[in-house]
């Protein structure tokens, strides 16, 4: 590992037990395919082991400390022992809000508003920094580790961001996506090396991948058909209300009974729509 990289990290390694917690933040720059799980399982694997060598604190760091879902995350933290390596990969999904995913992300931001008195190194990967929420980006998180391609693609290259430099580069960069304006405290390099089996890795995070994929169509569907249901009630409240059709009429015309019809303009009966 890289020798300024490593000198950062003993620095947590070192503080941790001191009551702290840490979120470590590792970005691609706003790209894929970058190399930002390698370094998340290098990072983590390094801070466990230290842990075991500098503080006798024996905690495993496999498989299982890798989370691809904010539910999984919640779950699993409060259940590892104190000093332990959790690796939110892939995290953007529920830390951005994006999609229909509304309710998963409140329950995962305010996880990490109240997770410090568990008293783990939390490593989260997303593609973009720029994106995430402002408490987590500037506040809640220690430091940035922004990877990014070189000439011809090449992997294995990356900024680190300490507090102040992370806040300046979020703050200065955020309205043009520019991670240039502002220099980083170091530059380090990395191996293509996955610390844990890649195999049993990939596998898992297609299952997860594919789960999240049928989880999103499945809430779209369901938002979908919410908003159907509300424009057809919309619909009755205006047979009823502007051109004073009867419930009955209504019902037969649309076909679904009179009790439904009853119960919306009921529903509806203090509510301005036009």
């Amino acid at each position: 590992m890289d020798g300024f990289m490593k000198e950062n990290l003993d620095i947590l390694v070192k503080q941790i037990v001191k009551d702290f917690d840490f979120v470590i933040l590792i970005s691609g720059s706003g790209t894929v395919r970058v190399g930002k799980s390698v370094i998340g399982q290098q990072v983590g694997y390094y801070l466990n082991y230290m842990m075991g060598q500098k503080h006798k604190i024996d905690n495993t760091f496999d498989l299982s400390n890798i989370v691809f879902r904010g539910e999984e995350l919640i779950a699993k933290a409060k259940n590892l022992p104190k000093y332990s390596v959790i690796v939110f990969d892939e995290a953007g999904a529920d830390l951005l809000g994006r999609k229909f995913m509304v309710s998963t992300t409140q329950a995962v931001l305010d996880f990490f508003r109240e997770c410090g008195q568990l008293n783990l190194f939390l490593v989260v990967i997303l593609p973009d920094y720029f994106d995430l929420p402002k408490g987590i980006a500037i506040t809640r998180s220690v430091c940035l580790l922004d990877v990014y391609f070189t000439q011809g693609f090449e992997r294995g290259t990356g900024k680190f961001f300490g507090r102040e430099k992370k806040k300046n580069l979020y703050i200065w960069g955020k309205k043009l996506m520019n991670y240039q304006c502002v220099k980083p405290d170091f530059r380090f390099s990395f191996t293509d090396f996955y610390t844990l089996d890649e195999a049993k890795y990939r596998e898992l995070k297609y299952c997860a991948l594919t789960g999240r994929k049928k989880q999103d169509n499945e809430a779209v569907l369901s938002r979908r058909a919410m908003n159907q249901i509300a424009q057809r009630n919309i619909c009755i409240v205006l047979l009823n209300r502007k051109y004073h059709m009867p419930p009955i009429d209504i019902a037969k015309s649309l076909n679904i009974t009179e009790v439904l019809i009853s119960q919306i303009l009921k529903d509806y009966e203090n509510k301005e729509i036009f």
